[in-house]
């Protein structure tokens, strides 16, 4: 038996996170749930899809990682050695 409880933890005022991105005219990517296993995933140096593949936070996340992708240019692929690399050069 799956079971999926919500609960309105931060009640949007002003609009929420939506009319937050408007007011800043910005787009809205999405809302993400609160799962404390993303911290956690995070603190650890762990990859929350893979280490928590169940979490219902796992499908929004990849589909606002996903827009991300696509709002951003990428001229090529880089593997980790070329990004640090260019972090550093900055």
């Amino acid at each position: 038996l799956d079971m999926i409880a919500t609960a309105d933890v931060f009640p949007a005022s002003g609009g929420g996170p939506r009319g937050m991105a408007e007011q800043f005219n910005v787009p809205y990517l999405g809302g993400l749930p609160l799962d404390p296993n993303l911290l956690k995933a995070c603190e650890d140096g762990k990859c929350f899809v893979d280490a928590f593949a169940d979490s219902p936070a796992v499908g929004p996340l990849n589909a606002l990682v996903d827009k991300l992708v696509k709002a951003m240019p990428v001229e090529e692929e880089m593997d980790a050695e070329d990004i640090n690399k260019q972090l550093m050069e900055e």
